[in-house]
């Protein structure tokens, strides 16, 4: 995980999956989506924690 120092001094957990679109979600493996939610959610992305999960939910209730 990377860290990226806050005006303030602190730390936070920079963002992990940059600026991934849809697109580039669905192209994802199952076992991939988990781990990049994983990480996501250590970085505190949670605009892209939940897109993530939408894509995992999704494919859940197609098969």
């Amino acid at each position: 995980m990377c860290w990226k120092e806050q005006e303030d001094g602190s730390l936070r957990a920079a963002q992990v999956a940059g600026n991934m679109d849809s697109d580039a979600i669905e192209t994802l493996s199952m076992d991939t989506l988990q781990t990049k939610l994983q990480e996501v959610l250590e970085a505190e992305d949670y605009e892209m924690a939940a897109k993530i999960r939408d894509e995992i939910k999704r494919r859940q209730e197609k098969d």
